[in-house]
């Protein structure tokens, strides 16, 4: 599965319709989540340790994750190692 977001300037009902059945677009309620951000190619081995690394920190910290940690890339294949934003996200608890 894949999400992504749209600008504000964006409601349900000005959004492009999708061409492809499988395509559904929701409204998603707002949620605060802790982000940990890294760089160069991904892997599952990558996102399990920054995924540790994340949930270390916040335990740490004494801030509550709920649920499952999440990938996000942003890149194109073909960008530069060194220019690759990758984010691993959980959601917390206010």
């Amino acid at each position: 599965m894949i999400s992504f977001g749209m600008p504000r300037s964006y409601t349900l009902d000005t959004l492009p319709t999708p061409t492809d059945p499988r395509v559904k677009i929701t409204m998603i309620p707002a949620k605060k989540y802790a982000v940990i951000q890294f760089s160069w190619y991904r892997s599952e081995a990558r996102i399990k340790h920054m995924q540790k690394k994340l949930l270390s920190a916040l335990a740490r910290d004494g801030i509550e994750a709920q649920g499952n940690t999440a990938y996000a890339g942003y890149n194109a294949p073909w960008t530069p190692p060194w220019m690759i934003r990758n984010k691993v996200l959980v959601e917390i608890t206010d």
